[in-house]
């Protein structure tokens, strides 16, 4: 059964834009970023999953649905 994944981090990568997810799993954050970028989800014991989006001169929100699976962590 899926469940919101509260603290999941969003972010896009080799930027400084992000969120953290809320406790309904819900997140949002503003970008300067234009033109094609990944964006990634991911939380500790989870499994990282991303997406590409473009994001155009007259983007104003996009809707982003992440699945992540839970994975073993080894702890050294």
């Amino acid at each position: 059964q899926m469940k919101p994944l509260e603290y999941a981090s969003i972010s896009i990568l080799k930027s400084y834009a992000g969120a953290t997810a809320q406790s309904d799993g819900s997140f949002s954050f503003d970008t300067d970023e234009r033109g094609t970028v990944e964006v990634v989800a991911q939380a500790l014991g989870y499994t990282s999953q991303s997406q590409t989006v473009v994001i155009g001169d007259t983007t104003r929100q996009l809707v982003l649905r992440f699945i992540l699976n839970e994975t073993a962590v080894a702890l050294e």
